[in-house]
């Protein structure tokens, strides 16, 4: 973890993330918690138990496929469908509002479809409120990637994302992008 922290820091200000799903071992979320991860959930279940490990909802990224009902603001949350999307923007239920991205080359049930599902981000967007912070999040695994690499698919992501603020005349200001083995960062989207 020490090793994943380092990793993350740099020239940009970024925080590494712990996905509950991929080790639940409570020595592992007190580590994550001391060494200032940020913690992400995919349900209802596992927010709970985040607050129960002790992360605050202000450390907390949700990044599931239904929207997470919640009585205090998380820091982020990231709907796969431009349907929570709305929901999201509507509720207000966190600091940065994100939309999961499915590369076009990867067949995945998770994020949104591109580019079938782009004109519904757009329209989404340029009524959003215009204060708040919106951001872009994808998550590929090894066996996704064939023979591509993970920063051409990277890469493709952040094109569309380029393609969305384009034509939205929206700025995302934050990403969360994942690969292998839970490895994970949160941070400013990148700028070319």
């Amino acid at each position: 973890m020490r090793e994943s922290r380092k990793a993350v820091e740099g020239s940009h200000p970024r925080s590494a993330v712990y996905s509950f799903k991929t080790d639940p071992d409570q020595r592992l979320l007190r580590f994550a918690r001391e060494y200032g991860f940020f913690a992400e959930v995919i349900s209802q279940e596992e927010h709970a138990w985040s607050r129960l490990s002790g992360f605050s909802d202000a450390s907390t990224i949700y990044n599931g496929p239904r929207p997470l009902l919640t009585d205090s603001r998380i820091y982020a949350a990231f709907a796969d469908s431009v349907e929570s999307f709305t929901w999201l923007l509507q509720t207000k239920s966190s600091s940065v509002i994100g939309i999961r991205i499915r590369p076009p080359e990867i067949p995945s049930r998770f994020g949104i479809r591109v580019p079938d599902d782009l004109d519904d981000m757009v329209a989404a967007l340029r009524v959003s409120d215009r204060e708040q912070a919106l951001g872009i999040s994808f998550h590929l695994t090894h066996s996704e990637f064939e023979r591509r690499t993970w920063f051409e698919l990277a890469s493709n992501v952040m094109d569309v994302a380029a393609d969305l603020e384009r034509r939205s005349e929206r700025r995302f200001k934050a990403s969360l992008t994942s690969g292998e083995a839970g490895h994970q960062s949160c941070g400013p989207c990148p700028r070319a």
